[in-house]
């Protein structure tokens, strides 16, 4: 009986949360949506709603719709749906509808695709019909200018539909899966930009270039030395320039490109194809096509590198660094931090004492530090910064260690989902002694503000939020004190005063 009645009370939360977290749409409601949302003034609602399981395995309902407004000779059918759907934490409901899918397929009904290009439907997330995409598999680069002829063809074409030509398509170049392990990295990518009758030839010139930018951008990052030797230096190294996220690569210590046209890949590597030029431009003895070669480290062992299907494309620069003379740098942008007066204040030292400690680091921590009368500036990359971090976490770890003598489930927690040490909770008890107490936490809000600065990788108006928490019960912690530093003080005595 015990076990029936949690069943039913279980099925009771759930559909009150369904309840309450969905809305009963009416037809009422769906003239609504088609004149308020949709814009229409001549529809009729001819039936509906109809159930429908979707693909994403909920109930959706479905009222199919006619409308006169687009004067195509004939009435356009369309759906509106009261679409159920997965919303995180529950199910939750939308009004959708397929309007554009059906004059998408109105204007496609009777157009000649051109041999090379193919319309794929796009479903949405239960699965039915959305919007229709044009496709066009693609070898080289002179394919991008197939896209001008379609465009211009299929303006010819629409311009006997004038109220509904506005109407939007996806033009994609998608490269052809030549079984070339190289082209993995590609294999999938679209390639896209949109276009509808009223797109003149320049305007589609244009999206070309960017769509030619965007793929030759993944050619470099995969150093696929076939596709990008379609491109001159400059063309590439423009295109790499363009794109925030990457640069040229160039040795350590030097902003200036040391082989311009040649980027890192995605996790700052460096690609195969690319490192297989730079190899045999400095002299070194390579065995192979760029494809699949070994190469001899100045170890005088050798080294493979070799495009697989699904496998690495890289070879990273630390690794690389250790094994030849090439000292390149990792390609990540350099950065600077500023630990303030009000930062060492929190460390109990000075700018020259921190400096001198830092200095005394043996490793690649950073690669220039200033003293600024009450400031330490520091110039390095992320990876070096992590590095200085992991020294202090180390010591943030000892510290939990210490209260966790008192009790397992003392110590500090984080607040690092938005920024990275944001903020710090101290759980403790009154078994800890004032002056045990006050030391840990001192201590800990200094370097986790320490490691909030470095983390962030640039200057800024720091702030740390700081708690003091208590078992209320087990398992559970009430928080008795919040403070923000460097805006408040703490009182250590009050905090001791409230466990």
């Amino acid at each position: 009986m015990k076990t029936k009645g949690i069943l039913i009370a279980a099925l009771l939360l759930a559909a009150v949360i369904l309840s309450a977290c969905t809305k009963d749409y009416k037809e009422e409601d769906v003239i609504k949506y088609i004149r308020e949302e949709m814009g229409l003034s001549s529809y009729s609602v001819i039936s509906g709603p109809e159930e429908v399981e979707g693909e994403d395995g909920y109930t959706d309902r479905i009222w199919t719709v006619s409308t006169k407004d687009f004067d195509l000779g004939e009435e356009l059918v369309f759906h509106v749906c009261d679409d159920r759907y997965w919303g995180l934490e529950w199910v939750t409901n939308r009004m959708t509808d397929d309007l554009l899918y059906q004059k998408q397929k109105v204007l496609m009904e009777s157009f000649s695709v051109p041999d090379g290009f193919s319309l794929k439907e796009i479903p949405d997330s239960s699965g039915r019909p959305s919007w229709i995409m044009v496709v066009c598999g693609f070898d080289r680069r002179a394919d991008f200018e197939k896209g001008v002829e379609f465009v211009r063809n299929y303006r010819d074409y629409a311009a006997k539909y004038p109220t509904i030509n506005d109407t939007e398509f996806t033009l994609s170049f998608q490269v052809n899966d030549t079984g070339a392990a190289p082209d993995w990295k590609l294999i999938g990518q679209s390639y896209s930009f949109y276009f509808n009758a009223e797109t003149k030839d320049e305007e589609v010139r244009e999206k070309l270039r960017n769509v030619s930018d965007n793929y030759l951008m993944d050619c470099i990052e995969c150093g696929n030395l076939d596709r990008m030797d379609e491109y001159n230096t400059a063309e590439r190294s423009a295109v790499i320039e363009a794109d925030s996220y990457n640069t040229e690569i160039r040795r350590l210590g030097e902003e200036t490109a040391a082989y311009p046209g040649y980027a890192y890949d995605y996790y700052y590597g460096i690609p195969y194809g690319s490192l297989y030029r730079i190899l045999l431009e400095e002299g070194y003895e390579v065995r192979g096509d760029w494809t699949n070669y070994e190469f001899t480290g100045k170890d005088g062992t050798s080294h493979t590198c070799a495009y697989q299907a699904e496998g690495e494309v890289s070879m990273q620069v630390d690794e690389l660094n250790a094994v030849t003379d090439l000292m390149l740098d990792d390609g990540t942008k350099m950065q600077t931090v500023v630990i303030d007066k009000e930062l060492l204040g929190l460390l109990h030292t000075d700018a020259e004492k921190f400096a001198a400690g830092l200095e005394a680091l043996d490793g690649d921590f950073y690669r220039s530090l200033v003293v600024e009368e009450n400031s330490v500036r520091i110039r390095g990359k992320s990876r070096e910064f992590s590095r200085l971090v992991r020294i202090y976490e180390a010591r943030l770890e000892e510290l939990r260690k210490e209260l966790k003598f008192y009790d397992p489930s003392y110590g500090p927690v984080y607040n690092n989902l938005s920024r990275v040490y944001q903020g710090i909770t101290l759980r403790m008890g009154s078994d800890v002694p004032r002056e045990k107490m006050e030391s840990i936490a001192d201590e800990a809000v200094g370097l986790t503000a320490l490691c909030q600065v470095l983390n962030s990788g640039e200057e800024y108006e720091w702030t740390l939020e700081v708690s003091f928490a208590k078992r209320k019960n087990e398992g559970d912690w009430e928080t008795v004190l919040s403070c923000e530093i460097p805006r408040d003080t703490i009182d250590y005595e009050k905090v001791k005063s409230l466990y």
